[in-house]
């Protein structure tokens, strides 16, 4: 899904990811760059990433405590929701906070298991 949004003035497009995944699955994200208008790469400022679910009935997500650009992302019951991942750029006139949002889709888990019962024994 292609986005385009503004922030100060600056149009930043690209391309937003959607995820499917089964209920019983998790997924490990990486924020793995921030770019600027002419593509080159900013730096990522320490301790600005912040990971979030907009609806933790639907995913989860746990930011990783030793390296704050990666990110578990657990599905938790069939629906739709977002992870909404923010982080402040180093752009060298001072610091942009950019955020993304990618939609996750989550179905049921496959049937794996079958149960049986049986009636007493009668005359036949």
């Amino acid at each position: 899904m292609y986005t385009a949004f503004i922030i100060n003035q600056i149009k930043i497009e690209g391309l937003s990811l959607m995820v499917i995944i089964k209920d019983n699955k998790k997924v490990t994200g990486t924020l793995s760059s921030i770019k600027d208008a002419k593509g080159a790469d900013a730096q990522v400022e320490a301790g600005s990433v912040k990971v979030t679910s907009s609806d933790e009935g639907v995913i989860t997500v746990q930011q990783n405590a030793e390296n704050e650009k990666e990110y578990t992302v657990s599905a938790v019951a069939p629906g739709t929701a977002k992870v909404i991942v923010s982080a402040d750029a180093d752009l060298g006139e001072g610091v942009t906070t950019i955020t993304k949002e990618d939609e996750f889709t989550v179905t049921a888990g496959d049937a794996v298991e079958m149960g049986t019962t049986y009636s007493e024994p009668v005359d036949q």
